[in-house]
């Protein structure tokens, strides 16, 4: 968001497409505008082995808080908790987009 860094640099030292990235910059930045940020929801990268696309999900282990986990070639996605409908919505939306193939 600085003026004084390009959004391609960012996406090549983080290994993202630039058009993506300005995408996200672009969206957030409308969001802003209107007042209605969107969800956030925390990130953690971990290193694994490769497994093919799935999707599973653990029972809650309290009231209210469960795991759902999302794997493709060496990605793994799990969201932890009570994301909202919206935040699920486009953690799968996304990752299915991106030519990741289909959900079993």
């Amino acid at each position: 968001m600085r003026s004084d860094v390009s959004v391609a640099g960012v996406a090549l030292a983080n290994g993202l497409n630039t058009n993506l990235l300005a995408r996200w910059r672009r969206d957030y930045l409308i969001a802003q505008a209107s007042g209605h940020l969107p969800e956030l929801i925390p990130v953690h990268v971990v290193p694994g082995p490769l497994a093919k696309l799935s999707i599973r999900s653990q029972p809650a282990k309290a009231a209210g808080h469960g795991e759902i986990e999302v794997r493709h070639g060496d990605t793994a996605i799990i969201i932890r908790g009570t994301p909202g409908q919206s935040i699920l919505a486009t953690v799968l939306r996304e990752l299915l987009a991106s030519g990741s193939g289909s959900a079993r």
